[in-house]
């Protein structure tokens, strides 16, 4: 115990002060890193805390009525269960990072400039809101293409690196966007119907994008839209 408490409290004590009164950077990465140094670095804390109690209440020839080692293998085991937790979000920033630096790498050959791909996002943009293209669950690339007389190429990339999505995640946020307004109008329509007509091919497929896109489900958001509107009508 003598030798664990300097260990203990020397490993998070000198830690946490060094996080606390260091510049950092701000990527989510580095966060992610340093959100595993600072449970550490807390656990090991309180572990050292620990240990000084049972020291004195040995001195004291006293006993705990909690059992201090199995509060000792608990807290290690939240550690590990933590720790992997964080490894693995670590793991998908950095796929995120090698897809991102993968399209960087496919375009930069194209010499598209970030005027040109403004304009691009701009005449995207306007198309969905007059033609309503995304309404129609068989739209493609190749339909937009021939319609904007832009090649798919352009508008890849433009979508990749103006507003970092694909095409597909680009049309089904218009669509959830489209669900939304269609429940918020129709209150008493049915989810299957208002995912066909905003341009879902079917109730998997509309659910799983509104899901994804909005963190709720289409029944939840219904009912979180349906209390606010309740208390407006209250306040009013």
């Amino acid at each position: 115990m003598l030798l664990l408490l300097p260990s203990f409290l020397g490993y998070s004590v000198y830690c946490l002060r060094y996080i606390r009164s260091s510049r950092l950077d701000t990527t989510r990465i580095f966060n992610l890193k340093i959100s595993i140094v600072k449970v550490i670095g807390s656990v090991f804390c309180s572990l050292g805390v620990l240990t000084v109690l049972g020291l004195v209440l040995l001195a004291l020839n006293r006993e705990m009525i909690v059992n201090l080692r199995f509060v000792y293998y608990c807290l290690m085991l939240f550690i590990f269960i933590y720790v992997i937790h964080i490894r693995f979000a670590i793991f998908f920033e950095i796929q995120k990072l090698v897809i991102e630096l993968k399209n960087e790498e496919k375009y930069k050959n194209y010499e598209l400039k970030s005027d040109e791909m403004n304009e691009i996002i701009n005449a995207i943009q306007a198309y969905f809101k007059t033609k309503k293209g995304h309404l129609d669950s068989e739209f493609n690339l190749d339909k937009l293409s021939a319609d904007l007389h832009i090649s798919k190429v352009k508008i890849t990339q433009a979508l990749n690196v103006e507003l970092k999505t694909n095409f597909y995640q680009y049309i089904n946020s218009l669509r959830v966007e489209e669900a939304k307004r269609l429940i918020d109008k129709k209150q008493d329509a049915n989810f299957v119907t208002i995912g066909y007509e905003s341009g879902f091919k079917n109730k998997s497929t509309f659910y799983k994008y509104f899901k994804q896109i909005t963190g709720a489900t289409p029944s939840d958001y219904k009912k979180v839209h349906e209390e606010a509107l309740s208390s407006e009508n209250a306040f009013s």
